[in-house]
């Protein structure tokens, strides 16, 4: 991920450090964004002075505040996905930066994640809602892929430790569960889980494996469950509070 310029400025007893990202295509528009890992991001014009960049701040310095406070508490808004240059996203449990550019011609949207950032080709042209709409889906299935496996390599890895084999792994849109298991010995897991990281993904994957042998939330289940992630309660309540983020 690109640095940017580290900055910071006094706004009562609080220092509010944050860094700059300047973008020759962005002409007007100064846009802050609150990361739960990365802090504050400002997006700004080439030409954008830093006493404008401060005044800016000093403005939103109340929201600004506020959403650090939330994220601390675990309490990040999910708010709505624009899925343009600039937005954050997360693949085990790193940030990488939105970069989408325009091809003239292309058939079918492209993604490749690289240091730092996902670059999601599309072709040029398109009206605003389809090319917001075609992107999504070239993310979604670029997780689903990369979900799939990923989950399955740490399932066999994790369920030789424990000694049982499912009779089949699957990977899909859950929007209420992380995973399951069913009487049949099928793990189901949320494809968004990839998005967490490698941590929290063996604590679900490590839950379901160890249902195989245990269907129920007895003292059993999770004594054995300690065996393999002996700090699983941190694990799941760093799920519970950091979850609501890991979605497209």
């Amino acid at each position: 991920m690109s640095h940017g310029e580290f900055q910071h400025i006094r706004i009562g007893e609080t220092t509010l450090a944050y860094r700059v990202v300047r973008s020759r295509r962005r002409h007007k528009t100064v846009q802050i964004t609150v990361d739960p890992v990365d802090g504050v991001w400002v997006a700004a014009p080439a030409s954008a002075t830093p006493k404008r960049l401060e005044e800016i701040l000093r403005r939103r310095a109340p929201w600004i505040i506020k959403r650090i406070e939330e994220s601390r508490n675990g309490h990040v808004p999910t708010a709505p996905r624009r899925f343009v240059s600039g937005e954050s996203l997360e693949y085990l449990g790193r940030q990488a930066r939105l970069k989408v550019a325009e091809v003239k011609g292309l058939r079918s949207p492209e993604v490749r994640l690289l240091p730092g950032r996902f670059e999601v080709k599309v072709r040029a042209g398109l009206a605003k809602d389809e090319r917001r709409q075609q992107i999504a889906r070239a993310l979604e299935r670029w997780f689903r892929d990369h979900a799939a496996k990923r989950i399955i390599q740490r399932v066999a890895t994790l369920g030789e430790r424990l000694g049982v084999k499912p009779t089949d792994v699957l990977v899909r849109h859950q929007e209420a569960r992380w995973g399951s298991c069913s009487s049949q010995g099928v793990l189901r897991f949320n494809w968004r889980i990839v998005m967490a990281p490698t941590a929290l993904v063996d604590y679900v994957v490590a839950h379901e494996l160890c249902h195989l042998l245990h269907p129920n939330h007895k003292p059993a289940f999770w004594t054995r469950l300690a065996t393999l992630i002996p700090d699983y309660e941190l694990r799941k309540q760093r799920l519970r509070a950091e979850g609501a983020r890991y979605r497209l």
